[in-house]
């Protein structure tokens, strides 16, 4: 509506910046995270298909490998942790060529 009262419909046009970096992961926590517990993951798929989880500890090895399932759009997920030992943990994501990192710390 402008200043003088006059009205006019216009078509919303969607902007997509193919040089932006996606943003994969939107939510994870808690971080650090209490044992036993989960750590609670929100991310964004393209498509339907699986996403591939990899936790890392401190000293390089693969201390868990957990695939979740996703469906396009936003995603609601969570890893249980319970076999994990206190320390700082990196995870890695996965997905359609998309990948993504984050530290985690567990208490």
């Amino acid at each position: 509506m402008d200043r003088d009262g006059k009205e006019k419909i216009t078509t919303v046009k969607m902007f997509k910046n193919p040089t932006a970096i996606p943003k994969f992961i939107t939510s994870l926590g808690a971080n650090p995270i209490k044992r036993p517990g989960q750590l609670m993951v929100q991310f964004n798929a393209e498509k339907n298909g699986s996403m591939a989880v990899k936790v890392f500890g401190a000293n390089g090895k693969l201390a868990a490998n957990l695939p979740m399932t996703a469906f396009a759009g936003l995603n609601n997920g969570h890893i249980h942790i319970c076999d994990l030992s206190p320390g700082t943990y990196t995870v890695h994501f996965q997905m359609d060529g998309i990948k993504e990192v984050k530290r985690l710390a567990v208490q």
